[in-house]
């Protein structure tokens, strides 16, 4: 609600992204692809977060890049499950 009026709009969150617990995403926002939003934060109106950045806060801001996070999460999972398969009788 703004001024007791109900307000609606879509959130549009990119291909990979992640939102923390507890974040909210308010009406319009755009999270892009790989982007990775901190729990507990507050993404405003019509806020356009930008693919591949870290953000925190609230309102919401850039504390760094997340893709080199994602890619070494993506090698441990990969090494991972090929030590899982070498195990397997």
């Amino acid at each position: 609600f703004e001024d007791r009026v109900l307000k609606i709009d879509t959130v549009r969150v990119g291909r990979h992204s992640t939102l923390g617990a507890g974040t909210v995403p308010l009406y319009g926002a755009e999270i892009g692809a790989t982007t990775f939003v901190a729990p507990h934060s507050v993404i405003m109106k019509r806020e356009m977060l930008l693919p591949g950045l870290y953000y925190e806060g609230a309102p919401t801001r850039a504390k760094g890049e997340v893709v080199r996070q994602i890619q070494e999460v993506d090698e441990d999972r990969e090494a991972s499950q090929k030590q899982w398969e070498a195990s397997l009788p």
